[in-house]
């Protein structure tokens, strides 16, 4: 996995103490740099959106808060906050298939929530949202769509976008207007990234990669970077292909966590239900 990734000028290095020296030597050559898959408090993360920003400001590069179904009120952050913030969330449909979507303001994310997605979700883990009438709605908004983890563990369980694309539920347009497909994810091993490269391959896709932290020990482990000067130029650089990405993977025991807390959500909306 690591020479196809190599050959894009991505890097993926086996150990925390690598990623952060290699880190530390792009930022004198590199502009903007991006966590752009992680969770908060809001859906299944360990962290509030607060304490995320906090540590992005910190730590020196922007997050997108991709929160399952569900999007931080703006009326709760500062115009600090809102500075480190690519406006984003993570859309599971009715069937299982995910999208991220990234939005070039909180206004249009907020409304396009409002309008479209809430009243269809009835839990963070549930909806009655279909994939291809998703996409067309986010479209309306110039959003940039990316696919997380087209193949993952449990898929077992449920739809993977691997499947849905041999089923051919997804309309033509639809695949056209997907910008990238997550080929590296932190928490996954090599062989679920491995199926995912084939995946971007086979549709001839950009390639993105993303922390999916839950926790702070993975927040910031996969980062996205290019020269852009803002949040705007930066989306306009991923979507045309312009970024690379660096990351390292996430141990396994940091996965426990993150797998309680989505544990213990399931838990608490089958009790409210009862």
């Amino acid at each position: 996995m690591e020479s196809l990734i190599q050959q894009k000028g991505n890097v993926i290095h086996p150990s925390v103490k690598a990623y952060k020296n290699a880190v530390k030597q792009l930022y004198s050559d590199w502009e903007f740099f991006a966590d752009i898959h992680l969770h908060s408090t809001r859906s299944d993360g360990l962290l509030s959106p607060e304490e995320i920003i906090k540590l992005s400001w910190k730590n020196n590069f922007y997050v997108a808060i991709t929160d399952h179904n569900s999007i931080i009120p703006s009326s709760g952050l500062s115009k600090q906050h809102k500075e480190r913030l690519i406006p984003a969330i993570e859309i599971l449909c009715k069937d299982g298939v995910e999208f991220l979507a990234y939005f070039h303001s909180i206004r249009d994310l907020n409304t396009c929530f409002k309008k479209y997605l809430k009243p269809k979700i009835s839990f963070i883990f549930k909806t009655s949202i279909e994939a291809n009438w998703l996409i067309s709605k986010l479209q309306k908004y110039n959003a940039v769509i990316t696919v997380p983890h087209p193949y993952c563990p449990y898929d077992q369980f449920r739809e993977n976008f691997i499947r849905y694309f041999a089923k051919k539920k997804l309309y033509r347009e639809s695949i056209g207007s997907i910008s990238n497909i997550e080929v590296f994810n932190a928490s996954h091993n090599r062989q679920i990234n491995d199926k995912c490269l084939e995946v971007a391959a086979h549709l001839k896709k950009g390639i993105c990669a993303g922390s999916d932290a839950h926790t702070k020990n993975t927040l910031g482990s996969v980062l996205t970077y290019c020269n852009a000067s803002s949040k705007e130029k930066f989306l306009e650089q991923f979507t045309k292909g312009n970024t690379l990405f660096i990351g390292t993977p996430t141990p396994k025991i940091k996965n426990v966590l993150p797998a309680l807390k989505i544990l213990s959500v399931y838990t608490k909306y089958f009790f409210m239900r009862n």
